[in-house]
């Protein structure tokens, strides 16, 4: 007897027909759809695109790990910068290599001090983009590491730019930085209460011990119970001398540069 194979309900036809275009639009929906591309434009888009995004992953890198040369050499020479903390301008400056008398003292002050300054970047939004012009916008937290020993939450904040290609390359010619506090050193006599960066705040640091994590509900927390975390998002004091320094330092490139 010849077996009959079972016909397939109707409803599995229907479901056929919609999954391919389902999965190609997950698939390829960032893209524009699956459509192919429609000229060379659509490529040199993606790739200005993708040149762009590396450009604002490669600047909080190279600050970070003090590559003052690398870091500069992602601005345009007549770059603008405008500094905000706590909703007050505080500063601004023109050209690359005005910056760079700032800012490479600065890295070499951190490294110095035994301070590591730690940028995370998030939240990337391309407003615009042209085939010479781009407007960025993106969000950071950046924490700062004294002696491998101890961290700090410093501030959260947003940058704003814009982006120029010239010569085949994304510069950045104009930046906006703007810090949720005011981080600044107020002034000579604060560094030398040990204040990080002249702002006092008595709560909002605590040390966990695996007792206290118990008690709190974390349970184990490992080998990093010990490390000095910023709970609320602000500053402690920090009482050594070595600090009072780095605050005195920063105090007077501040004043230079704003």
């Amino acid at each position: 007897m010849l077996l009959t194979p079972r016909r397939k309900p109707e409803s599995m036809h229907v479901m056929n027909k919609l999954l391919l275009p389902a999965v190609c639009l997950l698939i390829f929906g960032v893209l524009g759809g699956c459509r192919p591309l429609r000229d060379e434009r659509d490529a040199a888009r993606i790739a200005d695109r993708l040149a762009i995004l590396n450009v604002l992953g490669a600047y909080p890198h190279h600050f970070d790990e003090g590559e003052a040369e690398d870091f500069l050499d992602l601005f345009t020479e007549d770059v603008t910068f405008e500094w905000y903390m706590a909703g007050e301008k505080v500063g601004g400056m023109e050209g690359r290599k005005a910056f760079g008398d700032m800012i490479a003292p600065r890295m070499k002050m951190f490294a110095e001090q035994g301070l590591i300054r730690r940028h995370t970047n998030a939240n990337i939004f391309i407003v615009s983009q042209t085939e010479k012009e781009a407007h960025v916008r993106m969000g950071f937290i950046l924490h700062s590491v004294k002696d491998m020993k101890e961290l700090t939450l410093v501030s959260t904040g947003t940058y704003e730019g814009r982006l120029v290609k010239l010569d085949g390359r994304w510069l950045i010619s104009h930046w906006i930085d703007r810090v949720d506090l005011d981080i600044r050193p107020k002034n000579t006599a604060d560094a030398g209460d040990g204040a990080a960066n002249g702002v006092r705040i008595r709560a909002g640091r605590s040390r966990l011990r695996q007792s206290e994590a118990h008690d709190l509900g974390y349970g184990d927390i490992g080998p990093y119970g010990s490390t000095i975390v910023s709970l609320s998002g602000m500053f402690d004091e920090l009482g050594s001398r070595a600090q009072a320094e780095t605050t005195t330092k920063e105090a007077s490139l501040w004043r230079e540069s704003s």
